[in-house]
């Protein structure tokens, strides 16, 4: 392992720890709430797959709350983290867990129907952001949902004073995403839906078949 992947291990091992894997006591924001109930197209659109019953992949698991739903309700899904603590903790409820880089994944081409990193780019550092868009288009079927906090995290300081950087060290405004976004196209995808508010820009892109 490189030494940029034990920073980012180690860094997520501590804040895992420190926000636990028991729902409700998660230090993330509650993703799983949003998915299902939400009025936004972004969420619309997750809703309307999630009933067709497809499988997912879910990059940065926070405490589990989306596998966790996934798994009770029969899903075929799998989740993957950089943390091997949090890992560790999820494996035990007998979760389909992975440890893994987001820039990095171990799958297949067209593994999934649904690749989904909710507030997930902000965490990445700049050098994989590309591979980690990269990845979850080449590991998806058809559908990627991203969205990423435009942010500093309140977990920041957590980091900090264990001797790490922030949390959210690839903030951007939704020009930059956007910019980003557009300009990778060229990894085959075509941009389906996109939205921003205050603090998080979403979007989701379809896999253009080869």
């Amino acid at each position: 392992m490189d030494k940029l992947s034990v920073h980012e291990r180690d860094k997520y091992n501590v804040i895992h720890q420190y926000c636990g894997v028991d729902e409700g006591q998660s230090g993330y924001g509650r993703q799983l709430e949003l998915l299902l109930t939400d009025n936004s197209k972004f969420h619309k659109k997750w809703q309307e797959l999630y009933k067709e019953n497809k499988s997912f992949l879910e990059i940065g698991l926070g405490a589990g709350e989306i596998v966790k739903h996934l798994d009770k309700e029969g899903f075929d899904y799998c989740g993957v983290d950089i943390s091997n603590w949090v890992v560790d903790e999820l494996l035990k409820l007998e979760l389909n867990v992975k440890e893994m880089s987001s820039h990095s994944l171990s799958f297949e081409d067209n593994s999934f129907d649904v690749v989904q990193h909710l507030d997930g780019l902000e965490h990445i550092p700049v050098e994989w952001e590309l591979g980690t868009l990269s990845e979850s288009v080449r590991v998806s079927k058809k559908y990627i949902f991203h969205s990423n906090a435009m942010g500093d995290a309140h977990l920041d300081s957590v980091s900090l004073a264990n001797g790490f950087d922030a949390v959210h060290i690839n903030i951007k405004n939704a020009q930059l995403w956007d910019d980003f976004y557009e300009s990778n196209t060229s990894l085959g995808y075509k941009i389906l839906h996109k939205e921003s508010d205050n603090n998080t820009y979403r979007i989701i892109l379809e896999k253009i078949k080869n």
